[in-house]
């Protein structure tokens, strides 16, 4: 499983990134684990005899190392260093004019009305010309503001930092959105209209527009689940049925979760295996699976279940098995090279977890209860399996929560 074990250590040396250590302390390390990795391929070749014990891995444990050293490197290098190109340069300044574009659907609130606003423009002066710049930032404006996706906004104001909480760190929840800076109540100078020529834009409205159709054809609170467990929205949830599923310990069940991807990549896979070659059924199955995770936001959750089953579609058309430790270890690695800080996202953290366990004891638990049902009488099985069907069928609606 060399997979497994590299994707692990580098997994590995982005926690021990905290001991803040130089960027080019992990790098000399890695160099000089990188040329005993040489040595140890040459030593596993020699007779067992000349050698005290054979290793138990089958990759060198020096090449692991060296994957802990890299982890750690690209630990080191994820403090941000801000430039003029940056938004994050501009935060806690003098006031400065910023033009960007709608990129989320806008959240609505009883006190508020929050939109992140991809910017692409800037001026540090505010009589200044436009300058380019980059990144993302999330706005607040007065309660009842409209805005949809592909707005461009024009807007003057002084970029900040998110207040720190005792027990929760805001600022590090946006940072792993991408999101390094916040604009509370500025002045709106000029809204010259929509543009949606970026993906993010055309993506969210194809979202909203989602949206609109589920609210035109259930009525409330069911538009609202549907929209939470489909796009990943929860915007409109009742505070009631929130606070229902809140004390259920259920809230996972109203969002996007990993088993949305596995619907999506089996449903395409089962209607086009039989008319479509096997490359092109599994490639078709790819594209759905990215623009979905895409639509409803990339969340970490999402994300993992993506990146596993695009493995799974590439081990089927390669002949090869799908091991779950393997795509689980090995989702993780690639998420955290792109955001190292996505190992301290809870979400992240459930969602492995909660899927190693599956991989680990769901196949014994499973065997272990078909063996034992194999020994029940098939008349006392058809009895209790009765019982469970009328009691499904007398779970109503509003037995679960309050209307």
């Amino acid at each position: 499983m060399p997979l497994f074990w590299l994707s692990l250590g580098f997994l590995l040396g982005l926690s021990l990134a905290g001991l803040d250590l130089p960027w080019w302390l992990w790098l000399g390390l890695a160099i000089v684990f990188s040329g005993l990795v040489v040595l140890e391929l040459r030593l596993r070749k020699l007779p067992a005899r000349l050698v005290h014990a054979r290793c138990w891995l089958r990759v060198p444990i020096s090449l692991v190392i060296v994957f802990i050293m890299l982890g750690g490197l690209r630990g080191a290098l994820d403090a941000p260093r801000w430039t003029e190109r940056d938004v994050g340069w501009y935060v806690n300044r003098s006031e400065v004019r910023l033009s960007g574009v709608v990129v989320d659907l806008v959240d609505m609130r009883p006190a508020s009305t929050r939109v992140r606003v991809r910017m692409d423009r800037v001026a540090a002066d505010v009589l200044g010309a436009w300058e380019p710049v980059h990144g993302t930032v999330l706005v607040t404006f007065p309660a009842g503001t409209i805005f949809s996706c592909g707005d461009r906004l024009e807007l003057q104001g002084s970029p900040t930092l998110p207040v720190e909480e005792p027990d929760f760190s805001y600022r590090a929840h946006l940072d792993r959105q991408g999101i390094h800076a916040v604009l509370e109540y500025p002045w709106l100078t000029d809204q010259p209209g929509r543009e949606l020529r970026t993906p993010a834009s055309l993506l969210c409205l194809v979202r909203q527009a989602a949206d609109g159709v589920v609210v035109r054809i259930l009525p409330q609170p069911e538009s609202a689940i549907l929209a939470g467990v489909v796009l990943g929205m929860d915007r409109d949830l009742p505070a009631g049925l929130v606070e229902a599923f809140r004390r259920t310990g259920t809230s996972h069940l109203l969002v996007v979760s990993g088993f949305n991807v596995t619907l999506i990549a089996g449903l395409v896979l089962g209607l086009l295996s039989r008319r479509l070659s096997p490359f092109r059924a599994a490639l078709l199955a790819a594209l759905a699976v990215l623009l979905y995770t895409l639509l409803v936001g990339a969340d970490p959750p999402v994300l993992r279940a993506a990146i596993m089953a695009l493995l799974g579609l590439g081990g089927n058309l390669l002949g090869r098995r799908q091991a779950g430790l393997n795509s689980l270890t090995l989702a993780a690695a690639v998420m955290a090279l792109f955001e190292p800080g996505l190992l301290a996202d809870p979400g992240f953290q459930l969602s492995f977890t909660a899927t190693l366990g599956l991989i680990v004891y769901g196949t014994p638990f499973q065997d272990a209860f078909l063996k034992w049902t194999e020994k029940i009488p098939l008349p006392w099985l058809r009895k209790g399996t009765g019982l469970v069907a009328v009691s499904y069928t007398h779970l109503t609606l509003p037995t679960i929560y309050p209307v």
